[in-house]
Formats: structure tokens, C-alpha cells, sequence
């Protein structure tokens, strides 16, 4: 699955550069939690403030639907849990390096909604238990309010299970706000972006 992930991320970028191309950043704030299952229990952890900053490459295809190449840098984790011997864990933040690649169709102008798979590679952390990888899928909306200034939200679904012990599967999870910037907008301007 991570093959394949990074195969479409490859050819999005090589197919990309014969259309119109704009350069974008964005940060904001994770809202993050996990989800634990164990047999057949399941918990949500509380959230966790965490933050994100990253920057991305947008290839306008057709005047309605482009493909977004993203390398973010993201915290996710969870916060206080309180065991039942009165001991609590966290809160916890992990950080990841994330390469995604989104699909994005645009109804409007300057709106976007979208969808793709997101992988990443924990840089930081607590690696004691905790696999070094994540993989995930994530669909949002941007509205961009001048050329250059926009907002965004998003939900990303963790896949994968983080954690190395068998007996406990660890998902991430996170609603993410992002204040968004684009250079180069001209390009997708001419589009009808």
C-alpha cells in the first residue's frame, strides 16, 4: 500500500508539470486523538492541541479538478488518559514528517473540496513502543477569500496501526484547521480557479 502511494504521488508530479503549477503553504492547529482496540474494546482517546506546517504543489488539470502534491510537518497524538490503577498517560504529541497527495475538484471558484492518502514518517517521538510510520487518507475544503489567503479543514483517518504491541492496535486520528497561502495564482487564475 505504500508503494502504490508513493507510485501515485510520483506520477502526479511527473504528469503535473505540463499544466499550470502554484506553490502553496499552510499552518494551523490538529485537533488529535487516537483511537485504542484491544480484543474487542474499543476507546477514543481526549484530543490533544497539536500543530501542523507544511507547503504543497498544486497542478491545475482541468479547469475543474487539479492534484495537490503536500510535505507537511504534523503533530498528532492524544490527551490525559486515566488508567483504572489511578496511573495516566500523556498527554502525548508525535511528530511526522507527511507526504500526501490530494485530489481536488472545484465546484466554484476559489473553493476546493478534496481527498487523498497521506503518509508519514515519525522524525520525533516516542519510539519505544510506537511503529516510525503512519499511513492515512484525509477530505476537506479550502476557501481561498483573495488570490493569495485562504482557510482550510480537514479530517484525516489513520489507517495503519501505529503501536508495536500485538495486543493493542493504535489508530491516529485529527480535524485540522489551516490558514492557507498560494504564490504563483495567476496560473490557476487563467484556469477559472
Amino acid at each position: 500500500m505504500k508503494k502504490s502511494c508513493f507510485g501515485l504521488i510520483l506520477l502526479s508530479i511527473l504528469s503535473g508539470m505540463c499544466y499550470a503549477q502554484t506553490f502553496g503553504g499552510r499552518i494551523g492547529a490538529n485537533i488529535a486523538s487516537q483511537v485504542w482496540k484491544t480484543g474487542s474494546e474499543s476507546y477514543t482517546t481526549p484530543t490533544v492541541a497539536a500543530m501542523h506546517v507544511g507547503a504543497n504543489l498544486n497542478m491545475g488539470e482541468t479547469e475543474k479538478l487539479s492534484t495537490q502534491i503536500e510535505l507537511t510537518y504534523s503533530e498528532f497524538g492524544f490527551g490525559k488518559v486515566d488508567a483504572d490503577n489511578g496511573e495516566s498517560v500523556g498527554p502525548l504529541r508525535i511528530k511526522y514528517l507527511k507526504i500526501g497527495c490530494a485530489i481536488k475538484l472545484h465546484p466554484v471558484k476559489d473553493l476546493n473540496i478534496h481527498i487523498g492518502p497521506e503518509i508519514g514518517f515519525q522524525i520525533i517521538g516516542h519510539r519505544t513502543y510506537l511503529t516510525s510510520g503512519d499511513f492515512g487518507a484525509f477530505a476537506g475544503i479550502e476557501k481561498f477569500f483573495t488570490p493569495n489567503i485562504g482557510f482550510g479543514a480537514r479530517y484525516y483517518y489513520g489507517f495503519s496501526d501505529i503501536n508495536e504491541d500485538p495486543e493493542l492496535k493504535q489508530k491516529n486520528r485529527a480535524l485540522q484547521f489551516s490558514l492557507l497561502l498560494r504564490l504563483n495564482s495567476q496560473q490557476l487564475a487563467a484556469l477559472g480557479f
